[in-house]
């Protein structure tokens, strides 16, 4: 991370819970979306290749999802997709005959936030090529990376895996604008509450806002939010626990 740049993270208070039905219902129709768009790049020679077999969902780019987009349903019945594909081929959800899957947008997630990642990590990269901040040390960057973090964290609420108290700790993030030394903000890890990560400046300024954004969102939520700075020294330095089991 460039030294003109702090990353923080928010602690909502609500639990971060990945092992529900909303993150199970999501990836099976990650799943699905692939195994659909495994077989419309089979049957299609016109289209770009894509890097891979689409083993994995992130090998086809966005700019290609665009073209396949309606070859995605909107929604689908796991009996709908079992008697016309089969196996979604993931060894870790079961598709629920039952239960309709939002395949579109769940396959969409995923890809576009491949893509954003790749773009965030280039231009972190390229700051530590050039041996300072040089690369991503100008206001507008700052906010393209802001955007970057707010686009990802709507595209987790548009699949539902958003949550009001991380919602509303972006929100507080967002309001305040880049005028406060705050640029970007998103809910982490599988989502459904947890942890918001917020990126800023290396400012007295930019730390004053963050501790009006926890006054409020305590006031609001009622919630006392912890906040995460740096990092461990990790493993090395700091030891480890072996856990054995018999």
């Amino acid at each position: 991370i460039p030294d003109c740049m702090r990353v923080w993270g928010i602690d909502s208070g609500v639990r971060h819970f990945v092992g529900g039905s909303d993150y199970g219902t999501v990836r099976c129709a990650t799943f699905m979306g692939r195994e659909i768009l495994r077989k419309s790049l089979a049957g299609r020679t016109k289209l770009p290749a894509v890097t891979g077999d689409v083993s994995h969902v992130v090998h086809v780019p966005p700019s290609l999802l665009a073209e396949l987009r309606s070859e995605l349903p909107e929604s689908l019945l796991g009996s709908e997709f079992v008697s016309k594909y089969g196996s979604h081929g993931d060894p870790i959800t079961t598709i629920a005959p039952d239960t309709r899957y939002a395949v579109r947008e769940s396959t969409g997630h995923p890809i576009g936030e491949h893509h954003r990642v790749s773009v965030f990590e280039s231009m972190l990269r390229a700051a530590g090529s050039a041996g300072s901040a040089s690369a991503v040390g100008s206001k507008t960057e700052l906010e393209l990376l802001g955007e970057l973090m707010y686009q990802s964290h709507a595209s987790y609420s548009t699949i539902g895996l958003g949550s009001d108290a991380t919602d509303l700790i972006v929100k507080l993030v967002r309001s305040r604008g880049p005028a406060s030394g705050l640029y970007g903000a998103k809910i982490t890890g599988g989502g459904s509450g947890g942890t918001v990560c917020v990126m800023g400046d290396a400012s007295p300024l930019a730390e004053a806002s963050l501790q009006q954004v926890l006054a409020d969102y305590q006031a609001l939520s009622g919630h006392e939010p912890y906040v995460v700075i740096g990092s461990s020294a990790g493993a090395l330095e700091f030891g480890h626990l072996r856990i054995r089991f018999e």
